[in-house]
């Protein structure tokens, strides 16, 4: 109701009870006093309606327990799939470098098996030479095929080949006066040469296979 209805029927009734009052006299032989009556007024604003509409909804849509429980449920099955993806993933990466490294095995066998063949050896050359003082140490076979493929590539069989890095003779010892062990007439000899060489091989790889291998994958020995 509107405030200015409110005053109108306030002044209405103040003025009927006036009149009432006027027209008996006297009640009781008293006078009785107009009173003043003023309806109470209650007013709602905008606001308020929207206040209330605004908890209403809030209330309203506010998650039940069960809501909450199924939506923890949803997340954790979620969490789940994520964890197992990632799983799945290191495993097939584990299965790709496996597979690598099994190529990788295959191929340096592959190498290995190559060096069974060599060239013939030609009489009086420090190959023939070579080959003889192999022999002396077991090193038959694809152990002096591995041999003669690793000092073919790194001297040439010369026993005056030398780099920029110091390295010289036939195993190209580094620096070449390391051959000196075996002999001093170590720049020219083939056999001084030959014998520190094998010697190298030995303590530090075990057999020329080795020595061949490991200068197939890192260009050194």
């Amino acid at each position: 109701m509107k405030r200015t209805t409110t005053k109108a029927l306030t002044v209405a009734t103040t003025l009927a009870v006036a009149g009432a009052v006027a027209a008996a006299g006297t009640l009781s032989g008293s006078t009785v006093a107009t009173p003043e009556v003023e309806a109470a007024a209650y007013t709602v604003s905008n606001a308020s309606y929207a206040n209330s509409n605004a908890l209403v909804a809030r209330t309203d849509t506010r998650p039940t327990f069960a809501e909450r429980a199924s939506r923890a449920a949803d997340r954790e099955a979620r969490l789940k799939k994520i964890r197992a993806a990632k799983v799945k993933a290191a495993k097939a990466k584990a299965a790709r470098v496996a597979a690598k490294k099994t190529i990788a095995r295959k191929t340096a066998a592959s190498k290995r098996k190559a060096v069974l063949t060599t060239r013939p050896v030609t009489a009086g050359s420090a190959r023939a030479i070579g080959k003889k003082m192999a022999a002396q140490r077991g090193w038959t076979g694809s152990q002096w095929a591995a041999l003669d493929r690793l000092w073919s590539a790194e001297s040439g069989w010369s026993t005056t080949a030398g780099n920029g890095s110091g390295a010289y003779g036939i195993p190209q010892a580094l620096p070449g006066s390391k051959m000196s062990a075996a002999g001093g007439n170590w720049r020219t000899s083939a056999s001084t040469q030959i014998e520190w060489g094998l010697d190298y091989i030995d303590s530090r790889w075990g057999s020329p296979v080795n020595a061949y291998s490991h200068f197939v994958a890192s260009h050194w020995y």
